[in-house]
């Protein structure tokens, strides 16, 4: 074995390299792969407001950009686990310029102009709230078409029947 080696050090050596260059060039491909198939939705946006009046508007570049984790939640009571990707309530809220002691409630609209109510307390629990622009890999609206572009979950919750989907505003009450 040791004659091998020494006789073959040379092409070893290649092909270490040759590996080692197609995991690079695989990591770079598949980024670039992932921002292809996000750029058709980088443009929708979510609105910040504090009590009727807009605060601050993020697309889902500047998302991405703001402090993006991922996170594994559980669906279908428990039995299955996906990962998902997004922004936590708790960084996009909390880096505002706005008092939230006076404000109890974040209210949530969908497109179509239902409202649903998040106490404070949850929201700006550390990890708990996200706002999802990737489930599994690919963008949510590639996912599950109704869910639109944007979806909030609570990561404590087990089943997808809890989120809220086709998230446009966040307004802090």
């Amino acid at each position: 074995m040791n004659k091998f080696i020494r006789k073959n050090k040379y092409n070893l050596f290649l092909l270490a390299a040759i590996i080692l260059v197609l995991t690079i060039i695989g990591y770079f491909a598949k980024s670039k792969i992932d921002d292809i198939n996000m750029a058709k939705y980088e443009n929708d946006i979510v609105i910040l407001k504090g009590n009727g009046d807009e605060i601050k508007s993020y697309s889902i570049k500047e998302l991405k950009n703001k402090g993006s984790a991922k996170k594994e939640v559980y669906i279908n009571n428990g039995l299955e686990k996906i990962k998902i990707e997004g922004v936590s309530l708790e960084k996009l809220i909390g880096n505002l310029d706005y008092n939230l002691r006076e404000r109890p409630i974040v209210s949530i609209e969908d497109t179509e102009g239902n409202s649903n109510r998040f106490p404070m307390s949850i929201a700006l629990e550390v990890d708990r709230v996200y706002l999802v622009y990737k489930i599994d890999g690919n963008p949510v609206a590639d996912y599950n078409p109704s869910y639109g572009t944007l979806v909030i979950i609570d990561t404590t919750s087990k089943s997808a029947n809890s989120w809220i989907t086709n998230v446009k505003t966040l307004n802090i009450q």
